[in-house]
């Protein structure tokens, strides 16, 4: 862990960080520096970085040749020098910057660092699992890819669907790192040449009086406390060339939206949404590829609909967030979808809401639910809303059936933005900037497209939409194309 040599990074700006701005201005002024943003894509270039002069952070400036330095103390001009003199030995043709960072930033690189360090070791450290899930949890991260390739372990961090490499590791640190998650989620450790699925509560990983001294620097800059909340980690293990890959889903309680108003949804979509919602039975059905947000929008519709007037059931695969008021059930290998489906109906539920319909006995379990009077919600994986109701259909849905139980459809998207940071006006161009990890992207955008209960009778009997449905409906394509013209996404994201 770095050490905490000036006045600006001591127990007293802890204490009173309110005097941190006036000791920053008069070092400022008196040493001729900057302070350097709170970034995080700073931290990636500063993991990428050997620290060969601790207690000063280095870094290479990606859209320059400069070579930045964060300053402890000495600051003065003589000592600035003597660390350029150091650094010519490794960077000759760099330019030195010095800067000064706030102390919440500081303990944000000294996070990552102390991961870094775990990460050099040949033993697994106790506090590494956990700190990685932290470290997702705080960069708003969905997916951490472990994986061993040429012997060497490297882990990278899914961040707003772009794919970032975070860090290399020895060989045997991965093999122990497979391990530990296995155990975790009670796999066979022996077990490398067929897939493994599994999930794990990192409730019990917060125990140890290392991590929570070192979770209590970062703490406040999570979305939430991560201690206080049933965290269920997903985990797939899958046979490759050399060893495995594993990879961890991290469920995102930070967007926990209190209601469909929070949402950006197009108005219409919402007020169609809502109507279906108020529907005493039908099945509402939310369709799009993994990581299209398909979970955040079936958990705010159970919160619109939870009420004490209702008794509302889920089965999922697994729990991803726990809600006040609802019986939430989540699968195992002896309690399938279709089998708990089946004793659900004798629990005399209002709505039920389905994870997802995988098998067509998942899917006549749906339908006959319907059929006696409930409303269900559930997603599917298909390409958009028409291709939904074929994907029934191969499933063995009868079109009868559709026609008297389907109420609406949704399929999304979430589309890469260019950066606006560094996004060249007029043309389709992002440069690549610490906000966005140089990689030229910014959030993702959604796009939805819906058919109620007219659009979806019109398809199923004349298999495809009428003139009236299509004047209605703005397609997934159609708007993708439409955010391509304006300069909002890049042309492969138009490609739908």
């Amino acid at each position: 862990m770095l050490q905490k040599k000036t006045l600006i990074f001591s127990k007293f700006i802890d204490a009173h960080p309110y005097v941190e701005e006036h000791f920053l201005s008069c070092y400022l002024v008196y040493y001729q520096l900057t302070v350097l943003q709170n970034n995080r894509g700073h931290i990636f270039s500063i993991m990428q970085t050997e620290q060969i002069i601790l207690p000063h952070i280095i870094f290479p400036c990606a859209d320059s040749q400069n070579l930045c330095v964060i300053l402890q103390e000495p600051l003065d001009a003589q000592h600035q020098n003597q660390l350029r003199e150091e650094l010519r030995k490794y960077y000759s043709e760099a330019h030195v910057v010095f800067y000064l960072c706030k102390q919440k930033f500081l303990h944000q690189i000294n996070f990552c660092l102390t991961i870094k360090h775990y990460l050099e070791e040949k033993e697994l450290h106790e506090n590494l699992i956990i700190s990685l899930i932290s470290l997702a949890v705080l960069y708003n991260v969905s997916d951490i890819h472990i994986t061993l390739q040429e012997k060497v372990g490297k882990i990278a961090l899914r961040i707003e669907g772009n794919l970032l490499h975070f860090m290399d590791f020895n060989e045997l640190l991965f093999y122990k790192i497979a391990q530990k998650i296995k155990l975790l989620c009670h796999l066979d450790i022996t077990e490398k040449r067929l897939p493994q699925d599994g999930h794990f509560s990192i409730d019990g990983l917060f125990d140890t009086h290392s991590f929570k001294t070192l979770y209590q620097c970062v703490k406040d800059d999570f979305a939430i406390s991560l201690s206080q909340q049933h965290c269920d980690i997903r985990i797939s293990c899958f046979p490759a060339l050399e060893n495995e890959s594993i990879v961890l889903r991290i469920p995102h309680y930070s967007q926990k939206f209190l209601s469909l108003d929070s949402l950006n949804l197009q108005p219409h979509i919402r007020e169609s949404l809502k109507k279906h919602l108020l529907a005493k039975s039908g099945l509402i059905l939310v369709s799009g590829p993994t990581g299209s947000g398909k979970s955040t929008l079936l958990y705010n519709c159970l919160r619109f609909l939870n009420d004490s007037t209702k008794k509302i059931i889920t089965i999922e695969d697994p729990i991803e967030q726990n809600i006040a008021g609802i019986t939430q059930c989540q699968v195992n290998e002896e309690l399938n979808f279709s089998l708990a489906l089946k004793h659900i109906l004798r629990q005399d539920p209002d709505i039920i809401m389905i994870g997802e319909i995988r098998d067509s006995a998942t899917m006549e379990s749906a339908l006959r639910a319907t059929l006696t009077g409930h409303l269900v919600l559930a997603s599917i994986h298909s390409h958009d809303c028409q291709s939904s109701i074929a994907r029934l259909k191969d499933l063995g849905a009868k079109q009868y059936l559709l026609e008297s139980t389907l109420s609406c459809i949704i399929s999304q998207r979430l589309l890469k933005t260019f950066c606006p940071q560094c996004k060249i006006q007029d043309k389709a161009i992002a440069l690549g900037c610490p906000h966005c990890y140089y990689q030229g992207f910014g959030k993702r955008i959604l796009i939805q497209e819906i058919l109620d209960s007219k659009m979806i009778q019109d398809f199923l009997r004349l298999e495809s939409l009428s003139q009236e449905s299509l004047s209605k409906f703005l397609s997934l394509k159609q708007q993708a194309n439409n955010l391509f013209e304006q300069g909002i996404i890049p042309y492969e994201e138009s490609l739908l």
